[in-house]
């Protein structure tokens, strides 16, 4: 990662902090609506990963700081699902949508 892109995720997730434990139940929630096979990959209640996040975003530019043991292939699938339900989400919001036809 760039130090911007550390910047920028560090800054939007502060801004996600005041309602983390509601992000966090949402942002789960939808993940395992659109994946319900996922569910098995997580272990703790949805609002302690949630917390997990924090420190994930905390340490995205110092990488070395996250324990290897941890990064399993399962942990990476999980991930990686969860990165691209969230990018897909924030890329909706920002393309610009093409105005209704008139009737």
């Amino acid at each position: 990662m760039t130090s911007e892109q550390v910047h920028t995720g560090q800054s939007a997730w502060r801004a996600v902090l005041p309602v983390g434990d509601t992000f966090a139940e949402l942002f789960y929630g939808r993940l395992f609506a659109l994946d319900p096979g996922l569910t098995k990959l997580f272990r703790d209640k949805m609002i302690e990963q949630g917390r997990n996040l924090s420190v994930a975003a905390a340490n995205a530019g110092k990488i070395e700081r996250i324990e290897v043991d941890v990064c399993t292939l399962q942990a990476k699938a999980a991930w990686q699902a969860a990165y691209a339900v969230h990018s897909s989400a924030m890329l909706e919001e920002i393309t610009p949508r093409s105005p209704a036809p008139a009737p």
